[in-house]
């Protein structure tokens, strides 16, 4: 949709050009009102053309050019490294976390010996977890 709308507004530029050609090569006298009024239409859809078409071009370029500038900029490289640096803490509070649950232990309240909490069961007595009361 967004290309038929740059073609149309081309095109709506153009309109006036061409009824100004046929208007001139309908009259043969280009000094009269009516060729005056054709010239008129050729040179606004003329100068009306290449505006639009300068700013089609122009507009593409701009973006370029700031999306380049903006993604080097110093604002930028602060906020990719306040990212990469909260990425960094996340990542390492997880792991905290996970080697504070593997190296968990847990005492038996059976045979009083001291296991890793993962497991089902003591591995001495094979007596199931409980809790100490």
């Amino acid at each position: 949709m967004k290309k038929f709308g740059k073609f149309l507004s081309v095109v709506a530029f153009l309109i006036p050009g061409i009824i100004g050609a046929i208007l001139i090569a309908s009259n043969n006298k280009i000094m009269s009102s009516t060729g005056f009024f054709a010239i008129g239409l050729i040179i606004i859809s003329v100068i009306s053309f290449l505006a639009r078409l300068f700013t089609l071009n122009s507009s593409k370029r701009i973006k370029n050019l700031l999306g380049d500038e903006y993604a080097n900029s110093p604002e930028q490289l602060i906020i990719k490294g306040f990212s990469s640096a909260i990425k960094e803490i996340n990542e390492a509070e997880n792991n905290a976390e996970l080697n504070k649950i593997k190296n968990s232990k847990r005492k038996c309240v059976f045979c009083k010996s001291t296991y890793n909490i993962n497991l089902d069961k003591c591995p001495h007595c094979g007596a199931p977890p409980q809790d100490e009361n």
